[in-house]
């Protein structure tokens, strides 16, 4: 990884660890999101209309990082 710092040696690392961990947050929540709205899509539950609702609502945090 030549060029980049890591999130221990940079100056501000803690910040940028708690940047990665929020991403990662983001990341799995939205993942699980995808999930479980396949699941209730399939099974016919309204459940996926209201995933679907927010996934989209939100999709702006899965598609800037």
């Amino acid at each position: 990884m030549k060029g980049y710092k890591s999130a221990e040696a940079s100056s501000s690392g803690s910040s940028l660890w708690a940047e990665c961990q929020a991403l990662a947050d983001i990341k799995f929540t939205y993942v699980v999101a995808c999930q479980q709205y396949s699941i209730h899509k399939r099974s016919g539950d309204q459940r996926a209309k209201d995933i679907l609702t927010l996934m989209t609502t939100y999709a702006f945090f899965h598609h800037n990082y």
